[in-house]
């Protein structure tokens, strides 16, 4: 890394000036630095466990929306959630993560059995 002074029209401008070009500017620990661009060429490979996890919560995700739009399916969720903060579990603070949870920890059993 090297410091580098910046004329007054770029002068706090960072990233790379081209596309093609290896060199990018930014700042760090209050000074102005042109490094090479770092290259990430080695991608974490994602296992089977993994995309069927993210499956599952894409597919909570997706039944979250579903029941919050629908305003009798909210209330009845509504009701579950204030339930839960008398138990001793450590109460969720969002409905919506809450629904997501649960709905997540259904579908893990379902596809467990």
């Amino acid at each position: 890394m090297a410091d580098v002074q910046f004329s007054e029209h770029i002068d706090h401008m960072t990233g790379r000036l081209k596309k093609s070009e290896d060199v990018y500017y930014t700042f760090r620990w209050g000074r102005k630095i042109a490094s090479h661009y770092p290259l990430h060429k080695n991608k974490r490979k994602i296992t089977n466990k993994q995309k069927a996890r993210y499956s599952v919560f894409q597919e909570a995700v997706a039944q979250t929306k579903a029941i919050l739009a629908d305003e009798r399916q909210r209330v009845e969720w509504q009701i579950r959630f204030d339930q839960q903060k008398n138990k001793g579990d450590k109460p969720y603070k969002i409905l919506r993560n809450f629904i997501i949870a649960t709905i997540t920890k259904q579908l893990e059993q379902d596809t467990a059995n």
